[in-house]
């Protein structure tokens, strides 16, 4: 099923407040590169690092196929079959980058992803979307259905490969979201973090050696020790098109490059993924189920067991490199103590986190276990419990007339129950720390 609004999906489940770091600090060393447009994207928190032109709209090339790949992966079984139909096979440009796939001829899709990825097969790209939607056309309106649904605002595809259209066209900010997305796929990162695949011999040709061709990841001039492995492009109208991912010290980036018309493209991605490192940190504001205040359940006036607030998942943020973690601050929204059964995963209230002044995370925190508590008597609403007492009050007044000193009694007694009500009455007050 087509993921729905996955954007807003994803703001939904970690309530974080994104916000991009400008540190001066780091100004004086920003890297200037040749590329039109650039960006390097925090996979782990969606921060920018670095950016240039991100909004400008150029033609992606084959970068294209990070979305076409993703989705394929989304909607099919790795070990189902393609056969590919002549329209896949030969309604592209034959000059173009293919892996001589002849109509007919059945790959899975396991074997047609690495030919997509690794060999940047255009004919492999209108199979994959046969298969998955019906026909070309399908996959193109599913490809920008899913390009809006994670915020892309400035994207359009025409095509399942890049080949050059005038319609068809990104930027660099739209791609690293679309690639953030696509890293998100334990196949698609197995997939582009291989050297060499061998695709076995099919039902019309033998078997073929492809290599990835992504140089950062490759053994040359310009390997680059984090780079995890990415995808090329390249068309005369597109000039040099790259994505690529890194991870130093558990941060994941994703570097896109656009419009570049140097033979050093490469060192493009380089500089500004090195910057990104050099002047960044991961910062970790919670682990995945971290326990953080201690809340108190009450059953009556005694506590029957305390509970932890804590998160559903690890949250994370970037900083400037010499930023301290004292320069974050902490703010909880919690209760200080409840006198209600309480359910392992309820909502008990959220947490901000605050950098230079400003919100950079906010998450809700949830019960760590299940507190079941007693109802009393004294804890029904509306006086039900007080106008009770009021009636035996009356009814015992009516019965023995008279009596002056049971009456007293009755009535300090009535008296005492209001107070000793309302002094052990816990209001569920959200507390800030």
């Amino acid at each position: 099923m087509l993921k729905i609004h996955r954007l807003y999906i994803c703001l939904i489940i970690n309530f974080i407040l994104l916000v991009n770091i400008s540190v001066s600090h780091a100004e004086n060393n920003i890297p200037t590169i040749s590329a039109e447009a650039s960006i390097v994207y925090c996979i782990n928190t969606n921060q920018i690092l670095y950016e240039k032109n991100i909004y400008e709209k150029h033609f992606p090339a084959s970068i294209t196929k990070v979305m076409t790949a993703m989705l394929a992966i989304e909607h099919n079984k790795l070990d189902d079959v393609i056969t590919y139909s002549d329209t896949a096979v030969n309604s592209i440009e034959r000059n173009s980058s293919h892996l001589w796939v002849v109509s007919e001829e059945q790959l899975t899709v396991a074997n047609s992803l690495y030919g997509l990825l690794l060999k940047s097969a255009n004919e492999i790209a209108n199979g994959l979307a046969e298969k998955t939607s019906g026909s070309i056309d399908k996959f193109v309106n599913l490809m920008n259905t899913e390009a809006r649904s994670l915020g892309c605002k400035d994207t359009h595809f025409t095509n399942t490969n890049g080949l050059p259209n005038d319609n068809h066209y990104t930027t660099a900010y739209d791609m690293a979201l679309i690639s953030a997305d696509a890293f998100k796929s334990s196949t698609f990162r197995e997939i582009i973090s291989t050297k060499l695949y061998t695709i076995p011999a099919t039902n019309k040709n033998t078997e073929r050696i492809i290599a990835n061709e992504h140089k950062m990841f490759q053994n040359t001039k310009f390997h680059y020790d984090y780079c995890l492995g990415g995808k090329t492009g390249y068309t005369i109208a597109a000039g040099h098109t790259l994505v690529t991912f890194a991870e130093k010290d558990g941060m994941q980036l994703v570097s896109v490059i656009l419009k570049s018309d140097s033979k050093d493209f490469y060192l493009d991605a380089i500089n500004t993924l090195d910057y990104a490192f050099n002047n960044y940190k991961l910062v970790t504001l919670l682990k995945e189920k971290q326990s953080t205040k201690k809340i108190p359940v009450f059953e009556g006036i005694n506590v029957k067991d305390n509970i932890d607030a804590r998160t559903s998942k690890e949250l994370t943020f970037v900083v400037p490199i010499d930023s301290a973690t004292t320069d974050i601050k902490a703010e909880y929204n919690l209760p200080s103590k409840l006198d209600k059964s309480i359910s392992a995963g309820e909502k008990l209230g959220t947490v901000k986190y605050y950098y230079d002044n400003k919100v950079i995370a906010y998450t809700e925190l949830f019960a760590d276990k299940t507190v079941a508590v007693k109802k009393s008597i004294l804890d029904f609403k509306d006086g039900f419990f007080i106008g009770l007492m009021g009636l035996i009050f009356m009814l015992i007044v009516f019965i023995f007339k008279g009596s002056i000193i049971l009456v007293l009694i009755l009535a300090l007694l009535l008296i005492l129950a209001k107070i000793f009500k309302f002094k052990i009455k816990i209001k569920n007050r959200k507390t800030k720390y």
